[in-house]
């Protein structure tokens, strides 16, 4: 993987999984104004796989799945909904797997609070030699 940047591996991985009104951003920060559903991608560990050589890690991500509906009725159908086909997308992904999907809110008062999801993503890599 020497050539290749891993958090953009990882994004044009998931890119073509979203549907083409969302939008992938593939780093946390904060963002203004959500007309749209965001994903955000953010790097959680690296750990050495414990029955692998040593080249081989466990890279874990977090991915944010926020729902710019402020209403929390209309917010939790979309959501809900919007997360089974991410989760039932990345199954298809040969290497790629997630652990949970807990719900969370993004944002802090007085700005609106939105609703979220956190997916944990793992992706096994190996170093090259």
């Amino acid at each position: 993987m020497a050539d290749v940047n891993l958090r953009e591996f990882v994004t044009d991985k998931l890119q073509p999984l979203l549907p083409p009104s969302w939008r992938l951003i593939p780093f946390t920060r904060k963002l203004d104004v959500i007309v749209q559903p965001v994903v955000m991608l953010n790097l959680q560990t690296v750990t050495r796989l414990q029955s692998a050589p040593q080249s081989h890690r466990l890279v874990s991500y977090t991915l944010t799945i926020i729902e710019p509906k402020a209403d929390p009725k209309l917010s939790a159908d979309s959501l809900d909904d919007e997360l089974i086909d991410l989760l039932n997308a990345i199954d298809e992904l040969e290497n790629f797997s997630w652990k949970t999907a807990t719900r969370v809110v993004f944002g802090e008062a007085p700005e609106p609070v939105l609703q979220a999801y956190d997916i944990a993503l793992e992706v096994p890599i190996q170093k090259e030699a």
